[in-house]
């Protein structure tokens, strides 16, 4: 959503765009293929009905309402130490630049400052859902302009559909909601500020977009499908 990067601090922001690791790299630190697969696959076929004209039917408020968690402090600080673990594993020098960082920033509390004025928060799987999906559209097109909050909601209305009509996701737990969710936002705003670093760069940008839709297929999404229209991101026709 181009782009969380402008919403941190400088310092913050230059830290992390100063860390070379790419897309596929920190997708790699996460294991969730199955969850976002089962939500792909509800929304695929949500995004293929709206295309045919039918109607796509919306979730029960009790449903939307299952997408909220409560956060915890030490659930967050268990996904942060998953993540920087995984990535010790690729890079250990990149690893322990991110250690660095994270113990001085929640980056969680951070994202969630940049993304309040569009309505969305990171207490909310389908809003995080949003994060990583419209981020990584962005990032596999080299886009960096400003999405709209029309476009904005538009996404974020597909992933609560997508999501609030998947029971598998609505069965998890709270520590598990909030694991899925915090590793998306984080995937989604490694995706820009790498973008971010690189659109100055033709090869680096190129390697960024190649490596972004290799990692959101990996994810179940297949960013070649959408296309962004003013209402958000919509199934190609």
């Amino acid at each position: 959503m181009h782009t969380l990067l402008k919403s941190f601090s400088a310092g913050f922001a230059l830290v992390l765009t100063t860390i070379a690791v790419t897309p596929a790299a920190a997708q790699g630190v996460f294991d969730m293929g199955a969850l976002t697969n089962t939500i792909s696959t509800s929304a695929n076929a949500q995004a293929e009905a709206a295309r045919a004209g039918k109607a796509v039917a919306a979730p029960s408020a009790a449903s939307l309402a299952s997408l909220n968690y409560k956060p915890s402090t030490d659930v967050r600080k268990q996904s942060i130490k998953s993540f920087v673990d995984g990535l010790r594993t690729l890079n250990p020098e990149v690893a322990g630049e991110f250690e660095k960082v994270f113990a001085q920033v929640d980056i969680i509390d951070e994202i969630g400052k940049a993304v309040a004025p569009y309505g969305l928060k990171t207490d909310n799987m389908a809003d995080a859902y949003a994060i990583y999906f419209l981020n990584a559209w962005m990032a596999a097109n080299g886009r960096t302009d400003q999405n709209t909050p029309e476009q904005i909601a538009g996404v974020q209305k597909m992933a609560a559909n997508a999501l609030g009509n998947t029971p598998d996701m609505l069965k998890l737990d709270d520590a598990k909601k909030q694991q899925f969710s915090e590793a998306l936002m984080i995937q989604g705003f490694l995706f820009d500020a790498i973008l971010q670093e690189s659109v100055s760069d033709p090869a680096a940008l190129a390697k960024v977009k190649a490596d972004t839709k290799a990692g959101a297929k990996e994810m179940g999404i297949d960013v070649d499908l959408f296309v962004l229209t003013p209402a958000g991101l919509e199934r190609k026709k």
